[in-house]
């Protein structure tokens, strides 16, 4: 039996790549890639995924959703959440267009994720940018360093149960 957020994230991952193929993303080219921890060797990623990598990850049910009730419906929920990496290498931090096209795809990546709603069992809550102590959104912090793109969130989904 596949858990509900092991199923989400192939659902969210297929709604990505149909996206892609329907050339909705500001660069189509990056890879997508359903896993369990965004771990990918630098040289791996540069040779490998020049375009950049999308990493969907889903923990133990055991360890995510939290279960609550729908005051309208009275129906039982449960809050899923989804984490997702996007990351590219080779990004001077003074290569400008680069980098606004890459934060486009984050924030077209965002918008998919609100506007998708597999079936009626699942829906959308909120998408959440993961930021270090300071606020600052990871996203900028491997660039000026390491001329590293990168970008985690987490986005959350109520699933229906009985």
């Amino acid at each position: 039996m596949t858990g509900i957020g092991t199923t989400l994230r192939g659902l969210i991952a297929l709604e990505i790549e149909t996206r892609k193929m329907e050339g909705y993303f500001s660069d189509n080219g990056f890879d997508v890639e359903q896993v369990w921890a965004p771990v990918e060797e630098l040289e791996n990623l540069k040779r490998d995924h020049p375009y950049g990598k999308l990493y969907i990850v889903t923990g133990p049910a055991d360890e995510g959703p939290n279960r609550t009730r729908d005051v309208r419906s009275g129906l039982a929920l449960r809050e899923v959440p989804i984490s997702l990496g996007f990351q590219r290498a080779n990004v001077p931090p003074s290569d400008i267009a680069t980098i606004d096209m890459l934060v486009d795809i984050v924030d077209q990546l965002y918008e998919v994720l609100r506007r998708f709603v597999p079936n009626e069992e699942y829906g959308w809550i909120r998408t959440e940018a993961l930021k270090d102590d300071n606020g600052v959104p990871f996203d900028y912090v491997s660039l000026t360093s390491n001329n590293f793109f990168e970008a985690y969130f987490v986005t959350y989904y109520s699933y229906v149960t009985t």
